[in-house]
């Protein structure tokens, strides 16, 4: 198939799932407008920590469209095996495929390198943590649970990727507790066909408006243990977790998710401190 005629099949399928995805008429989208042709009418860029969801979700927010608009590029084309896991109302997006997601064509309409898109994922962690070139979510935990900081979300419209990993559940940046539920009584969906980007698919309540709960000081040092062995995880001092690895963490060469290792490792009370004293004497014994 010519390149043309590759790019026009593929904004005839983003088309119909814009259709398809838009949950409120707020402005007309025509294909043929020059704008399509090379990015979106109004591009977003990451911010600092920013959650490929929530990129998602500000783009549909600042060009007007309904939740799941920009996600419905991604999954036009794709292998359906894909699209089964990433098509519910809270898809886990910690790692994403690039060759099984159309990525590259997301990244050309927001003006950005593909790279930049992975960055807003745990993509390359992953990849270095456990050296497979094609990194799952269940690497990082077996299960997902959406929650989020409203005062993120109130100064910057801002889900945290740091707010995705597993046994967070207060946000690092407001010391509030991260919030999984309205007040209604329905839980928060990161995408919802019948909700605008950013609020409560029952009642529509903005998530900024969501309570801001504070927390059990006591709760405090087990939290920020789990953040220190992320950080040091996801740092550039973090060694692949080898079979020598994992037995001097946890005395056994089973490899478990990186959500399950830092619980085991914060129950027995490690510390990252003893992780990078150990790699210094092993880099000296060489």
């Amino acid at each position: 198939m010519k390149k043309e005629e590759r790019r026009s099949e593929q904004l005839s399928l983003c088309q119909c799932a814009l259709d398809s995805a838009s949950c409120d008429p707020m402005q007309t989208i025509y294909i043929d407008d020059p704008a399509w042709q090379t990015t979106f009418p109004r591009p977003v860029a990451p911010q600092h920590d920013e959650w490929f969801p929530g990129l998602l979700l500000r783009c549909d927010e600042v060009n007007q469209w309904g939740s799941r608009t920009t996600l419905a590029y991604l999954l036009h084309p794709g292998p359906e095996k894909y699209h089964r896991c990433w098509r519910t109302e809270t898809p886990n997006l910690t790692v994403i495929q690039p060759n099984s997601l159309n990525l590259d064509f997301v990244a050309q309409l927001l003006a950005l390198p593909t790279s930049t898109l992975l960055a807003t994922t745990y993509h390359a962690e992953l990849t270095h943590l456990y050296g497979q070139t094609k990194p799952r979510p269940h690497l990082l935990s077996p299960s997902f649970t959406f929650h989020l900081c409203p005062q993120c979300i109130s100064e910057a419209r801002m889900l945290r990727r740091t707010l995705a990993l597993p046994h967070i559940t207060i946000c690092p940046s407001h010391h509030i507790a991260l919030v999984e539920r309205c007040p209604c009584g329905a839980p928060l969906h990161l995408f919802h066909q019948q909700a605008p980007p950013f609020t409560c698919h029952i009642c529509g309540r903005d998530w900024a408006e969501l309570p801001q709960l504070q927390t059990d000081p006591a709760s405090h040092p087990k939290e920020q243990q789990f953040q220190r062995w992320y950080e040091l995880f996801f740092s550039t001092r973090a060694p692949p977790l080898t079979r020598d690895v994992l037995q001097f963490l946890t005395g056994s060469i089973l490899k478990r998710s990186l959500g399950s290792l830092i619980a085991l490792l914060v129950e027995r009370k490690r510390s990252p401190q003893e992780l990078l004293n150990w790699i210094e004497q092993q880099s000296r014994s060489k």
